[in-house]
């Protein structure tokens, strides 16, 4: 450990330089790291000027912070773009109602959350061009974005839909056949004698 000019001893030691690393590390912030450390400001740039190992480590922890603040940002927001993709947004309506009766007002409040899908341009622009849904969904695949869980989900309300669409149909040709023969019959006179 040194001693200081004035007689002091130096605060320079290794708990001090690592709780100044490790905040520098989590917060990217010298100041705060400083009063973490109980160290000033202008002694923090007094070591750094005298012991080049520790700016370089210093140097190191901005780096690192940057990097791990970096990653974070990313992977939040690709957790926020896929929350919004497949679970689309909500809508939060609020309305106060005053009533009175027998002379006390009462206020009532009610909150409706709506579950709204997301637009289809919002997954266009995300994907960067117009696709089919099927298309759609393995580029996210492809892309890291979708789970594969969400995908079967997705090709099970295709099929469901696909389903009511032929049974539809069906129904559609059955009232189609049906009602051509019954016009037939009833349009077509019955006496011709």
């Amino acid at each position: 450990m040194k001693t200081m000019a004035k007689g002091r001893k130096s605060k320079y030691n290794p708990a001090t330089v690592e709780r100044l690393i490790e905040e520098i590390g989590i917060s990217g912030n010298e100041k705060r790291a400083c009063n973490v450390a109980d160290v000033c400001n202008t002694t923090l740039t007094r070591w750094k000027k005298e012991y080049p190992d520790f700016a370089q480590q210093i140097q190191d922890a901005h780096r690192e912070y940057r990097r791990s603040t970096q990653e974070a940002q990313i992977k939040q927001a690709r957790s926020l773009v896929t929350d919004y993709l497949f679970n689309g947004y909500k809508e939060v309506h609020t309305s106060t109602m005053r009533i009175t009766t027998d002379g006390k007002l009462t206020i009532k409040e009610e909150t409706k959350i709506i579950q709204k899908p997301t637009p289809e341009w919002v997954i266009n622009r995300v994907l960067g061009q117009p696709m089919p849904l099927v298309e759609a969904m393995k580029t996210l695949l492809m892309n890291n974005i979708a789970l594969p869980q969400q995908a079967d989900a997705l090709f099970k309300g295709i099929e469901s839909i696909e389903d009511e669409l032929r049974s539809l149909v069906q129904s559609r040709a059955d009232e189609f056949s049906g009602a051509g023969s019954t016009e037939t019959s009833e349009s077509a006179p019955e006496n011709l004698s």
